[in-house]
């Protein structure tokens, strides 16, 4: 890298494929979903009152950080 920005935008592309795209075999097999994000999601219907933030928030905070 030619500097940490550069690192940092490889980083965050890398944690965003990680958590929204990229299937984990883990997770299908325990609550049928394919994404950590999808989880996230499954647990916030589930148990609500475990979460302080609606998992389209967390979504949103990871995309407007790209900006």
């Amino acid at each position: 890298y030619q500097n940490i920005d550069e690192m940092k935008q490889d980083l965050n592309k890398f944690l965003i494929f990680y958590n929204f795209n990229r299937g984990h075999g883990g997770l299908r097999k325990e609550i049928k979903v394919r994404t950590p994000y999808e989880a996230l999601e499954y647990w916030y219907n589930l148990k609500p009152d475990l979460f302080i933030r609606k998992p389209d928030m967390f979504w949103s905070v990871v995309f407007e950080s790209r900006e």
